[in-house]
């Protein structure tokens, strides 16, 4: 081997192990970009308007549980718990804002089975004021 070819030859592999570096590089800014988006997509999507539901009962309602207006899911049953008065307040997160007027009331997905049940939402009229973030609807069927 001359001179000239082992220059050369260390060149060509300070180049390989460049590209190398780089294609690993590249590859862990794609897989970074991927998990931030599903993260944003995530945390900023669905179920963002919280609101408290009072009930004489809980009716074996779960944490889980579908919250359904007009039959199609819009969102979650986030907690259950007995109030001072005996009463149940569910907490409940749904995809959309709710408007003054709106009623709830549970039901079951079917006759069979412990803890099947749901809460149905009928909404209040769209030309009435958006119920705030956090509100309680207390007059529920």
């Amino acid at each position: 081997m001359t001179p000239g070819e082992g220059a050369a030859s260390r060149r060509a592999t300070r180049v390989r192990r460049g590209r190398g570096f780089s294609r690993i590089a590249a590859i862990i800014a794609v897989v970074l970009i991927g998990v931030a988006i599903v993260v944003l997509l995530l945390s900023s999507g669905g179920n963002s308007n919280q609101y408290k539901l009072v009930f004489e009962t809980g009716g074996q309602l779960v944490k889980g549980n579908q919250v359904l207006i007009g039959g199609a899911p819009v969102g979650s049953v986030d907690d259950v718990t007995l109030i001072d008065n005996g009463q149940a307040e569910v907490d409940i997160s749904v995809d959309r804002p709710l408007h003054e007027g709106t009623s709830a009331i549970i039901r079951a997905t079917s006759l069979s089975g412990i803890a099947n049940r749901y809460v149905s939402i009928q909404p209040g009229p769209d030309n009435t004021p958006e119920l705030g973030n956090d509100a309680t609807i207390t007059q529920v069927d």
